[in-house]
């Protein structure tokens, strides 16, 4: 018996083919690159759920999950990361996700050890302005909290 598919849809295999063509052409992903390494990339808020899970979800101020973007401060990436994005999970990492619809310049930001998905340390900016910085213990709860809070044009706080 042969079997002639002239829509994709018909075929799983040609679907899924199809997908990862599409995938590959069009990642769900925009990476910042540099001589093979890795420097930073945006990413769906979901797509590395272990890091965004429910005990550290980040959503903004209308209940909703931003775009994060994750940097490596401290650590070299290989660029052959972006065909397993779940590698990343290996490397310490910074991810910044926007907590306020009407801009992205107003961050959460956290650093993750690598192989943690919990975070060790959290930061409210803007900009690259810090307004609050907390402490988290492994399991992810604040055991100290350090209000920076912001310095006006004077200089006094």
């Amino acid at each position: 018996m042969i079997f002639h598919f002239s829509d994709h849809s018909m075929n799983p295999i040609a679907s899924a083919l199809t997908l990862a063509v599409s995938l590959i052409a069009n990642p769900p992903y925009v990476a910042n690159v540099a001589h093979g390494e890795l420097i930073s990339v945006a990413m769906p808020p979901r797509l590395l759920k272990l890091d965004m899970n429910d005990h550290n979800a980040v959503r903004s101020e209308t209940g909703d999950y931003k775009p994060a973007r994750y940097s490596f401060p401290a650590a070299h990436v290989p660029e052959r990361t972006l065909h397993r994005l779940t590698d990343l999970y290996g490397y310490d990492r910074r991810r910044d996700v926007p907590i306020v619809s009407s801009g992205g310049d107003w961050v959460m930001a956290e650093y993750f050890l690598a192989g943690s998905h919990v975070p060790v340390a959290r930061f409210q900016m803007l900009g690259k302005h810090v307004q609050r910085q907390e402490q988290l213990d492994r399991a992810g709860r604040t055991v100290r909290t350090i209000a920076i809070g912001w310095e006006d044009s004077s200089g006094a706080h």
